[in-house]
């Protein structure tokens, strides 16, 4: 109360209102938004429940992808109920909104109901806020409301700056035509030649005929394992000391294993692994797929998984067959292997390719 006190004497012409905006503010219209909303992490919120039960019965529930958004996203929602169509908005934005699934309710509704005017990245620091410890955006937008089939009265360039203690116009992109691999992750368009140089040359080859999007069932995701460092051969623990044509030997000096072939699958194991090459002749790895009854050095092998305490065993007596399970109903079996998480400004390799017919580890499909 004091704060609304001391803010009234000094601004006669406005309005001061101290309090929870989420109680208070859905009453107001305005033509013009400046924020720097809060960035409180979901589970540090007391009235969370409450929270997402207003933003479903103001209309936003759909547009909360997960249940834990984060007040930032929600105080999006809260701005866009309160600015008039034609309104101008300039918000400061932790970059996890572009790139998120937490966020990917905000960038629904900004290429719905916005006009992106301008996106600006701080190359001095991380952040634009004092003390913060976010990565931040600001954000330029202007509201259009509910679009029609027609988007003619809408400008389809958003302008992609830098700030660098000046403000630098680098580029210029078509945030509702970006292909969906560059949609993912729009802090990636702030290196803004590489980013576009990528998208050239994708747009080329669907263009062309050399690729195309592929459909739902084409998409399978990778084998998900519980104790890699037992499925997998090599693992931490075990190394390949000998291929031969029915079986590969193991060892971790103390003992030595034969493992017969008709259990081991090659696979691929984190992208990071063939981040120098996109096409991978060797994956170099195995995954152990045990369908029967273990004996021999098999059986020695489950032993000793069960000595180490495999995580796989919250399944039961027959955990080893956790990842047979999953090839048999899964068949995650491909030739093109597309990462799950691209950095565009980090990772030179975004989909690998083996003439072997190989599965991969759950980090790519």
């Amino acid at each position: 109360m004091l704060a609304r006190r001391v803010l009234s004497s000094l601004y006669s012409d406005a309005e001061v209102i101290c309090g929870d905006a989420f109680r208070v503010a859905w009453r107001y219209r305005a033509d013009i938004v400046i924020t720097n909303p809060p960035f409180v992490r979901w589970h540090l919120v007391r009235n969370r429940d409450e929270l997402l039960r207003i933003m479903d019965s103001m209309g936003y529930g759909d547009l909360i992808i997960r249940r834990d958004p984060g007040l930032h996203v929600l105080s999006f929602f809260l701005i866009d109920h309160i600015l008039n169509d034609g309104g101008y908005a300039i918000l400061v934005m932790p970059a996890s909104t572009f790139y998120t699934r937490q966020g990917e309710g905000v960038k629904r509704l900004l290429k719905l109901r916005y006009e992106v005017i301008g996106l600006v990245e701080n190359r001095v620091n991380p952040s634009f806020s004092d003390g913060s410890g976010f990565k931040e955006l600001i954000i330029f937008i202007r509201k259009i409301g509910e679009l029609s089939s027609s988007t003619d009265d809408l400008s389809r360039v958003s302008w992609i700056y830098h700030y660098d203690g000046n403000l630098r116009k680098v580029g210029a992109v078509d945030l509702r035509g970006l292909l969906a691999f560059a949609d993912r992750n729009w802090l990636s368009l702030f290196d803004y030649d590489r980013a576009m140089r990528l998208i050239l040359v994708m747009e080329n080859a669907m263009s062309r005929g050399l690729m195309r999007y592929l459909s739902r069932h084409e998409v399978v995701r990778g084998v998900e394992m519980y104790g890699p460092d037992f499925f997998f051969i090599p693992n931490k623990y075990w190394r390949i000391a000998e291929e031969e044509r029915d079986y590969v030997v193991i060892t971790n000096n103390d003992e030595q294993l034969e493992l017969p072939r008709r259990y081991l699958v090659p696979c691929l194991r984190r992208p990071e692994y063939y981040e120098g090459e996109v096409l991978i002749r060797n994956p170099g790895f195995y995954v152990l797929a045990i369908g029967d009854e273990p004996s021999g050095d098999v059986l020695r092998y489950v032993r000793w998984g069960e000595g180490v305490r495999v995580p796989a065993l919250r399944f039961g007596s027959k955990w080893y067959r956790h990842v047979w399970a999953q090839l048999r109903s899964k068949a995650p079996f491909g030739h093109v292997f597309i990462h799950d998480k691209v950095d565009l400004t980090r990772h030179r390799v975004i989909a690998n390719y083996s003439d072997k017919h190989c599965a991969p580890q759950r980090t790519s499909t």
